[in-house]
């Protein structure tokens, strides 16, 4: 029960796997997917194998439903690879829009919007916290099982997702 799959496809296989859009790189759905041509770049398989790992560590520890901008936003702390990036110009995201699933965008410029947003949302929550912040994520996490996302921010972190999203909005 605690193994996790990894399946390798040729990349024109990749694409028609599940009904993602074109810029995703791979897939957890209870299985890592990826395509096989990313192995010979060190630099591109590298992070797009901890984003996923961190995607079935996270399915493995809750099991429930955990909002998108958790999910791949805590992804992006692991695999560190957007790490840096200025922010996107255009609108901040609503909360409602960085719940849901990313995949029903086509664009890449509101995708990346919604992981930037999700990523340093992710990034404000850890830096509140001390020495014990992957704890209490982790516990965040398990909490999802039994508690809704805002009482588990509350109880670890004294936030909730609006706290961490108010951070961008423009304030007038």
């Amino acid at each position: 029960e605690n193994t996790i799959l990894v399946v390798m496809y040729q990349s024109k296989d990749f694409q028609g796997v599940g009904d993602h859009p074109d810029w995703v790189g791979a897939v957890y759905d209870g299985k890592i997917r990826i395509p096989a041509n990313l192995m010979h770049y060190r630099a591109i398989y590298r992070p797009i194998l901890f984003h996923e790992l961190t995607h079935a560590f996270v399915h493995q520890m809750t099991r429930a439903k955990v909002p998108q901008w958790l999910n791949e936003g805590i992804a992006q702390v692991i695999d560190g690879s957007r790490s840096g990036l200025p922010q996107p110009t255009g609108p901040v995201p609503s909360l409602k829009a960085l719940t849901e699933s990313f995949t029903k965008y086509s664009d890449r410029t509101t995708v990346e919007r919604l992981y930037w947003y999700s990523q340093k949302m992710v990034e404000t929550l850890l830096s509140n916290a001390q020495d014990d912040r992957f704890v209490k994520l982790r516990n965040v996490f398990v909490d999802l099982q039994k508690s809704s996302v805002d009482d588990a921010l509350a109880r670890h972190f004294c936030k909730k997702q609006g706290d961490l999203l108010y951070n961008f909005v423009e304030r007038k």
